[in-house]
């Protein structure tokens, strides 16, 4: 009897282990950002970008903790993933961040900030994007869609010269989303399957050693 005891604790507790170690979450979210480059705002335009196209894809998991945290901001690292293309120039496999702000006031915001390193030097990069407020639901990793434009969405860069730095500012004007496998609201999340599981077979555990008692 103390031997049916033993394995029945042992099976409740690794059953219960398991179900709590799955993911609430599973798969990608998939970032995406594109629009019309322009007008510049200020600094300068080496690489005529004025008037170019501007596309950002990228894929993040979605269980990414963020790694720095403010008061209404969150940013998560993109590791590899990001696809940029810039005017004519295009790259991929690129590492960066997305920094999400939900401000108690004012427009919500996305941030992109990456460096490329292909075209010999190492300019870096930022697109901040404006949306709507209301559009964000606090700063952790979510679905949305919105558009933007400028003069509040806009792509920096700053590209090295010597001993200084060449600056410019360019509008953007087009849509920023991200959209990932997250579970229907109806449907329970795996963790909850499991210790349902868990829970009905300790149940029919107990039920069937009442009744050989």
């Amino acid at each position: 009897m103390k031997l049916k005891n033993l394995l029945f604790g042992v099976i409740v507790l690794t059953l219960s282990c398991v179900a709590l170690s799955l993911p609430a979450r599973a798969g990608a979210i998939t970032l995406e950002a594109s629009g019309t480059l322009g007008p510049l705002m200020s600094g300068i335009d080496p690489l005529k970008l004025n008037g170019g196209s501007f596309t950002v894809t990228g894929t993040l998991d979605q269980n990414s903790a963020p790694t720095s945290v403010t008061a209404d901001s969150a940013t998560y690292n993109i590791p590899g993933t990001l696809d940029i293309t810039v005017g004519l120039f295009d790259f991929g496999n690129l590492y960066g961040t997305m920094t999400l702000t939900d401000p108690s006031s004012g427009p919500d915001i996305v941030a992109f900030d990456f460096t490329v390193s292909e075209l010999g030097f190492v300019p870096i990069v930022t697109a901040t994007l404006s949306l709507p407020a209301g559009t964000l639901n606090g700063t952790e990793l979510q679905n949305y869609s919105a558009s933007v434009s400028e003069p509040d969405s806009m792509f920096t860069f700053q590209l090295p010269a010597g001993s200084s730095l060449l600056t410019g500012t360019l509008g953007i004007t087009g849509i920023s989303s991200a959209c990932g496998e997250t579970l229907p609201s109806g449907v329970p999340e795996p963790g909850t399957i499991g210790l349902l599981a868990g829970g009905l077979l300790a149940v029919t555990l107990v039920r069937r050693r009442a009744t050989r008692a």
